[in-house]
C-alpha cells in the first residue's frame, strides 16, 4: 500500500503524458480523438460528487482522482494555524484576519504584520475556507489540483504569453539578453523541459512573487530582480523575515549562494529547485505546495512553498486563463484532490458561469455598456472566492469613477438603482419617495443601502448563487444640505480643499464642472476626503502622465501631508512598492496618516 501511495502520482503523470502523446500523433493524421472519463466518483465523499460530475460533463477529457490523506480535518486545520504558517494580505476582509493576542492591537484597531507589515496571520475561518477542496470546484480553481509536470502536448510559448500578458515580461527578451530567442516565454518553456515542471506554473509563480511591474515601461523595480544587487531571485527563494529589509537581505544572500548573477541563471536555477524540492517529490499541485498534507515523502505540514493561503486560488485562475487562451482547456488533465476524515459540511460552491452573468448584468444596468475582459475577470474571481458579496460588488459599480462621471441627477440615480437592485423599471410613488429622501439630506450611500438590503435584490443574488450582503458603510453626513454647491458664490473651506487637490495633483486650476461636482459630494456627505482624493490620483488625467514610482510618492506627500518627502519615509514607501504593493495600497497608507486626518479637519471635512 505504501509503495502505491509513493508512486501513484508518477503513474498518473505517465498516463496523462501518454494520452497527450496520442493526441499529438492523431493530430498529425487529422483523426479526432476523445478520451473517455476515467473518474470513479464513488471514490470521493458525497459532498464532492455533484460539482465534480458537472466539471466532468463539461470536460470529458478531465480525470479526477482522490488523494486519501488519512488525516483528520480538525487536526489539519490546527496544524495550519501553528505560528505564522498561514498568512493573508492586509486588504483581505477582517473575518479572514486573526485577532488572536499578538496578531491584533485592539487599542489601535490594527493588525500586526508577520512578514513585512502587509502580511498578517490568517484567521481560522480563512484557513478552513482555503483548505477545503470543495471551494475550488469550478473551472477556474480546479487547477489548484492539476499535476504540475511538464507535458509537451499542452505546454507551449503561446500559453506562457497568455499568463504573462499585461506584465513587464510580455513579448520581450530577458533584460540582459537582446536576442528574441531569450524571450521570457521561450525561457519558461525551456526551463519546463529541463526541470520537468509545467512552464505555466513557473510563469504564474514568478507573477505571484514579483507582480506585473510597470507594464507601460516594461520594467519591474522589485529589489530581488531589479539588478541593483547584481544577483536575481525571481522566485523569492530564501526571502523570508519579519521586515522588508530582512526579506530582501535573505533573498539576496540566497541568490549569491546559488551564483544567480544573470537573469537566465536565476530563472533556470529557480525552476530546477522547484522541480527538485516540490514537483518531483510529491507536492506536484498548487494546493499541495501550500498545504503539505501528502505524507509520501515522510513529512507533513511544514514543507510549504509560501505562507500565503490564497496562493492556490489566485494562481489557479492564472493557469486556467492560460489554457483557455491557447485553446488547451479540454486537454487530458489529471486533478488529484485531497480527502480528509471528518470534514464539515462545505459551503455550496459558486458557479463561475452564473457569476459571469451577474457581473455582466452590473456592467449593463450601471454603466450602460458591456463588460471589459479584465473587469469581468476581477469581479468574477472576487465573488466566486467570496471575498465580495452582491451588495459590495454593486457598490463598486455605483460608486465607481465611471458611474459618478456621468453626473446623474437624483432622479436618474434612483432609476439606475431600480434596474440594478430590483431588476425592473421604477414605479412613480417609489421614485418620488427615494428622491425626496435625497433632497432632504440623505446621502446616496444611505439610499443605495435601502435597495441593497431589499427582498427583491436578495432574490436576484440567490438566482445567481451569491450572498446578498448588508449594504455598505455610510460616512457621516456633511454639515451642509445637498442643495448647496459652489455655484452659490460662497468661498468656503470645502471649495479650498478641492481647489488644492486640482493644484497639487493635476498642476492646474479647477474647471467649473469638476469643482462643482466635487464640492457637492463633500457638502452632502456622499464622499469623504479620501474618496475625493482617490478620484484625482487615479483619474485618467493624473495616470496619463505615467509617473515613475518616485514621482508618484512625491505627489502623495504633497497631496496628503502638504509637504515634500523626508528621505527615510520615502525610502520606506519605495521599498514597499518594489516588494509588490500596488499604488492603490500605498495611496491608502498615506490617506490613513495622522497628517492627512489633520488636513481634512482643517478644511472641515471627514477623512
Amino acid at each position: 500500500m505504501r509503495i502505491y501511495k509513493k508512486n501513484k502520482k508518477r503513474i498518473y503523470r505517465i498516463i496523462s503524458a501518454m494520452m497527450g502523446l496520442i493526441i499529438v500523433v492523431m493530430a498529425f493524421s487529422f483523426v479526432p480523438i476523445k478520451a473517455e472519463a476515467a473518474t470513479d466518483f464513488n471514490t470521493f465523499p458525497y459532498g464532492y460528487r455533484v460539482k465534480l460530475r458537472e466539471l466532468q460533463s463539461a470536460h470529458p477529457n478531465w480525470t479526477f482522482v482522490p488523494l486519501n490523506t488519512g488525516l483528520d480535518w480538525n487536526t489539519v486545520v490546527n496544524e495550519e494555524m501553528q505560528g505564522n504558517r498561514s498568512l493573508i494580505y492586509i486588504t483581505a476582509k477582517d473575518s479572514w484576519k486573526s485577532k488572536d493576542p499578538g496578531d491584533y492591537d485592539p487599542s489601535t484597531g490594527t493588525f500586526i504584520g508577520k512578514s513585512g507589515k502587509n502580511w498578517v496571520r490568517a484567521s481560522r475561518e480563512a484557513v478552513e475556507y482555503h483548505l477545503n477542496p470543495v471551494n475550488y470546484f469550478d473551472e477556474y480553481h480546479i487547477f489548484a489540483f492539476e499535476q504540475l509536470s511538464y507535458n509537451p502536448a499542452i505546454h507551449n510559448a503561446d500559453g506562457v504569453e497568455a499568463i504573462i500578458a499585461n506584465s513587464w515580461m510580455s513579448h520581450r527578451p530577458l533584460e540582459d539578453q537582446p536576442n528574441s530567442e531569450f524571450n521570457y516565454s521561450n525561457v519558461f518553456v525551456q526551463n519546463g523541459i529541463d526541470s520537468g515542471v509545467s512552464p505555466y506554473h513557473l510563469a504564474s509563480r514568478v507573477l505571484q512573487e514579483q507582480g506585473r511591474g510597470d507594464v507601460a515601461n516594461k520594467v519591474n523595480h522589485n529589489a530581488l530582480i531589479s539588478g541593483v544587487y547584481h544577483v536575481y531571485n525571481y522566485y523569492n527563494m530564501g526571502a523570508s523575515g519579519n521586515t522588508e529589509a530582512q526579506i530582501i537581505a535573505n533573498g539576496v544572500t540566497y541568490a549569491e549562494q546559488q551564483g544567480w548573477d544573470t537573469r537566465f541563471k536565476a530563472l533556470t536555477g529557480g525552476a530546477k529547485k522547484i522541480g527538485e524540492s516540490w514537483i518531483n517529490r510529491g507536492q506536484d499541485s498548487l494546493y499541495l505546495q501550500k498545504f503539505d498534507v501528502d505524507n509520501s515523502d515522510g513529512g507533513l505540514y511544514w514543507h510549504q512553498y509560501k505562507q500565503n493561503i490564497q496562493a492556490p486560488m489566485s494562481e489557479s485562475g492564472m493557469v486556467y486563463r492560460a489554457y483557455e487562451g491557447c485553446g488547451a482547456i479540454n486537454q487530458n488533465f489529471v486533478f488529484e484532490i485531497p480527502v480528509y476524515k471528518n470534514m464539515p459540511e462545505s459551503e455550496a460552491p459558486i458557479s463561475v458561469e452564473k457569476v459571469y452573468e451577474f457581473v455582466r448584468r452590473l456592467y449593463r444596468v450601471c454603466l450602460d455598456r458591456e463588460a471589459d475582459a479584465d473587469g469581468l475577470d476581477v469581479w468574477t474571481q472576487a465573488l466566486v472566492s467570496r471575498a465580495q458579496n452582491g451588495s459590495q460588488a454593486a457598490s463598486g459599480f455605483v460608486f465607481s469613477e465611471e458611474f459618478k462621471g456621468k453626473n446623474y441627477c437624483n432622479e436618474c440615480y434612483v432609476k439606475h438603482l431600480y434596474n440594478a437592485f430590483l431588476g425592473r423599471e421604477y414605479d412613480q410613488p417609489g421614485l418620488e419617495h427615494w428622491v425626496a429622501l435625497l433632497q432632504s439630506g440623505q446621502t446616496r450611500e444611505e439610499v443605495f443601502n435601502g435597495f441593497a438590503v431589499s427582498e427583491e435584490f436578495k432574490g436576484i443574488c440567490e438566482s445567481y448563487g451569491i450572498e446578498q450582503g448588508s449594504g455598505m458603510a455610510v460616512p457621516e453626513r456633511g454639515t451642509r444640505p445637498m442643495g448647496d454647491c459652489c455655484g452659490c458664490g460662497k468661498e468656503d473651506d470645502v471649495k479650498l480643499f478641492v481647489t488644492r487637490l486640482y493644484r497639487v495633483c493635476l498642476d492646474r486650476e479647477p474647471d467649473g464642472d469638476g469643482l462643482y461636482n466635487n464640492c457637492m459630494v463633500l457638502w452632502g456627505g456622499a464622499m469623504t476626503g479620501t474618496q475625493v482624493a482617490h478620484g484625482f490620483i487615479f483619474s485618467e488625467e493624473f495616470m496619463g502622465h505615467n509617473y515613475d514610482d518616485s514621482t508618484y510618492v512625491e505627489y502623495l506627500y504633497k497631496a496628503f501631508m502638504g509637504r515634500e518627502s523626508d528621505p527615510p519615509g520615502k525610502e520606506s514607501w519605495m521599498i514597499t512598492l518594489s516588494n509588490g504593493a500596488t499604488r492603490e495600497e500605498v495611496f491608502y497608507g498615506f490617506a490613513q496618516s495622522v497628517e492627512f486626518n489633520d488636513l481634512c479637519r482643517q478644511y472641515g471635512i471627514s477623512n
